[in-house]
């Protein structure tokens, strides 16, 4: 018998299957936080996921309070979190992404001298 899922739970889920890597998905799968799909990837490079028609998997999918579901959901937050930080610093900074940091570039420096390695700047 599978649980009818809230409106909050649908979003939960499909914000976890848009942010997630294919290792936390897999996990999550492991888990049985998600009931086994068919992965395909599309001509355009997304991945297109769908339920099997046959799968025997019949435990109704657990509630956004499950623990790995917590984990993975965290890892998710804080990998956006990070990035969302390095943005800002950037834009104080004034610094392209496409740009090398000063500061990186000087520690670059050193190790190639102190390798003995001649570089023409």
């Amino acid at each position: 018998m599978s649980m009818p899922l809230r409106l909050s739970d649908m979003l939960m889920y499909r914000f976890i299957l848009e942010n997630c890597d294919e290792s936390e998905f897999d996990f999550l799968e492991r888990m049985k936080v998600f009931s086994p799909v068919k992965k395909r990837v599309r001509i355009d490079g997304e991945l297109e996921l769908s339920q099997l028609f046959n799968a025997s998997w019949t435990a109704p999918m657990r509630k956004p309070l499950d623990f790995y579901l917590h984990m993975v959901l965290r890892r998710i937050i804080l990998r956006q979190s990070r990035q969302k930080m390095s943005d800002k610093i950037r834009r104080e900074k004034g610094v392209e992404k496409n740009e090398i940091d000063p500061h990186l570039l000087k520690v670059l420096r050193k190790h190639l001298i102190s390798a003995r390695v001649s570089v023409n700047t």
